[in-house]
C-alpha cells in the first residue's frame, strides 16, 4: 500500500500528512533523484504514544477486599490510595482486571490506573470507598 508521494525541498526535507496508524506498523520509505536512481528502502516502526482511556472502575465498598473493572487489554492497572499503591494487576485479553487489596475505609479515594505496553498511563479514576 502506497501512504503517498512527496517532493523533497531544497534543504532536504519533506513532510507527508497521512491517517494515523497503529503501533507497531512497519512503514518503508524510498528516494528517487531526477535522473530516477532509487535509494535502498528505509524502514520505521510506528510508536505507541497514546495512553489508554482511564479504566472503569466497579463500586467498592469498606468490605471489598478486591477492586475490579476495566481497561486496555494486557496493560498493567495500578490501585492506589493516599499516593501509596495498594495492588498491581494485569488486564485480560479482554480487558478485565481483579487485583486483591486489603479493604479500605468508607470515604477512601482510591485511583486506578493502566498503562500500556508501550509506557503510556491513563488518567486515574477516582473511586469513592462506600
Amino acid at each position: 500500500m502506497t501512504l503517498g508521494k512527496v517532493t523533497v525541498n531544497s534543504n532536504g526535507r519533506f513532510s507527508l500528512r497521512i491517517e494515523p496508524l497503529k503501533a507497531d506498523k512497519v512503514v518503508e520509505g524510498t528516494v528517487k533523484d531526477k535522473a530516477g536512481h532509487v535509494s535502498a528502502i528505509t524502514k520505521v516502526i510506528v510508536n505507541d504514544v497514546i495512553a489508554p482511556t482511564a479504566p472503569i472502575v466497579n463500586a467498592v465498598d469498606n468490605r471489598d477486599k478486591v477492586v475490579s473493572g476495566k481497561t486496555e487489554a494486557g496493560a498493567k492497572v495500578t490501585i492506589k490510595a493516599n499516593g501509596k499503591v495498594l495492588a498491581t494487576t494485569m488486564a485480560n485479553a479482554n480487558g478485565n482486571f481483579t487485583a486483591t487489596t486489603k479493604a479500605q475505609k468508607a470515604g477512601t479515594v482510591i485511583e486506578v490506573t493502566a498503562e500500556d505496553k508501550a509506557g503510556n498511563t491513563s488518567k486515574a479514576t477516582k473511586v469513592i470507598v462506600k
